[in-house]
């Protein structure tokens, strides 16, 4: 199976049942971490998520994934009539699918969150569509082979040179019928 992510970095918007911004950097083969800034579109908190995510490509296809994690949440209320609510904490999951087109990475996910301190309510959840730029892309299986056949190809020309190079000393070492007659 290929592995799934094809990007390194991609930045991006994220819009649904909240809106915000949503950074992803690649951190293994399959891994990432997502680090997302959202708000509500009442707009009476903003919440900051740090997210670990495993990747796996769909059925073998390298730009198509299916992807889970888990990771931190805090929150701040903003809001009027908010004077009764604390600070949103707690632990946040994701589920989701995305593809990558080129520089262009688009994602669905579900988003539940369960805060340990504060909030409007213990549980909360969100869906979101994200499309991301992306900034750095991972080499492919494409480059990886360009690069092996690049190798081989110098490889095979230094050991010709090397050949030639034996073969021309070789040349010179042996004598012909008349080198009897040279002085030396």
């Amino acid at each position: 199976m290929l592995s799934a992510q094809g990007y390194n970095t991609a930045v991006g918007v994220r819009a649904g049942t909240d809106w915000g911004l949503t950074v992803q950097q690649r951190v293994g083969k399959k891994f990432s971490v997502e680090g997302i800034i959202h708000s509500s579109f009442g707009g009476n908190n903003v919440l900051g998520t740090a997210l670990i995510e495993r990747h796996v490509s769909f059925i073998g296809i390298k730009k198509l994934n299916f992807y889970g994690g888990i990771g931190l949440h805090k929150g701040w209320i903003t809001g009027e009539n908010t004077e009764n609510v604390k600070n949103p904490f707690g632990t946040t999951f994701i589920g989701g699918a995305e593809v990558t087109f080129g520089k262009i990475n688009i994602s669905y996910d579900y988003k539940p969150r369960l805060n340990f301190t504060g909030g409007e309510k213990r549980f909360e959840s969100e869906t979101a569509l994200s499309v991301r730029y992306v900034l750095w892309e991972r080499p492919g299986m494409v480059d990886r082979i360009k690069k092996k056949r690049k190798k081989k190809k110098r490889q095979k020309a230094k050991a010709k040179k090397k050949k030639q190079k034996e073969k021309s000393k070789n040349k010179d070492s042996k004598g012909g019928i008349f080198d009897i007659f040279k002085k030396d």
